[in-house]
């Protein structure tokens, strides 16, 4: 029984630790850069800007955003102190959610984004700020994140686009079950990339991924060799019921 259902655990375990869409009661998350190994964190030496860097804050997103619009998050550092991510015209910063040198209202409107869901690539997320529209967050050469006028381009795309997860694996399961029903060319590259740079978590995340799928096929083999045992016992059974002439077999 345990080979059977430990796969059926880790995969439901990894779904039910990403995203949610109710508020603040889902899980704390990582927002993690589309095609770099780095995190939105925040900077407490730099006056709370956020930042990308190896070693990520744990966010939850705000669902309505402080405007209270339909479709819209705020992103909150998770903790007791709720610092709200807002912008100062292009940097970002993390901030408390009433500022007495600013009007509520403009707090709001700087803390509110519009979440676009599989827009640049998929299983990501792009977030657009309400009062700049067509300004996405992103982030610099200096690894500052910031707001960025759209631009379609790749390169633009892959810095403004980010995974919400706390568990990194969920991606590359997300990903290899993409990869075996869409498209091998394009979402198989991403995780070749990761592979190529052999950066720790991404050879820790893709070892946990195989080694889940290794579960998952000895689980379908076990049950599969089972079951055909389970008919060859009754097919067997039957058939001396048969050659012993009685009438009376309950199989």
């Amino acid at each position: 029984m345990t080979q059977t259902w430990l796969p059926l655990v880790c995969l439901i375990v990894a779904i039910a630790v990403g995203p949610t869409h109710a508020g603040l009661a889902g899980p704390p998350v990582h927002l993690r850069a589309y095609d770099w190994s780095v995190y939105m964190k925040l900077q407490r030496t730099a006056g709370n800007a956020a930042v990308m860097g190896v070693d990520p804050t744990a966010f939850r997103l705000v669902r309505p955003g402080l405007t209270g619009a339909s479709n819209t998050v705020s992103i909150a550092v998770d903790g007791p102190t709720r610092l709200y991510l807002r912008h100062y015209n292009s940097r970002l910063y993390l901030e408390p959610k009433y500022v007495p040198i600013h009007s509520p209202s403009t707090m709001y409107e700087d803390a509110t984004f519009v979440e676009h869901e599989n827009t640049f690539f998929k299983f990501c997320t792009a977030f657009e700020s309400v009062n700049n529209r067509g300004y996405y967050i992103s982030f610099d050469a200096n690894r500052d994140v910031v707001l960025l006028p759209y631009v379609n381009q790749y390169t633009y795309e892959v810095k403004a686009c980010f995974f919400k997860s706390k568990f990194d694996v969920q991606i590359y399961i997300l990903l290899f079950i993409h990869i075996l029903l869409v498209n091998v060319t394009t979402y198989g590259s991403i995780l070749y990339v990761h592979a190529l740079r052999l950066e720790f978590w991404c050879v820790v995340d893709l070892l946990v991924l195989l080694l889940y799928i290794l579960l998952l096929m000895g689980s379908i083999t076990y049950r599969a060799s089972s079951q055909w045992v389970s008919l060859k016992t009754k097919f067997c059974l039957k058939m001396s019921c048969f050659k012993t002439h009685n009438k009376v077999c309950f199989i």
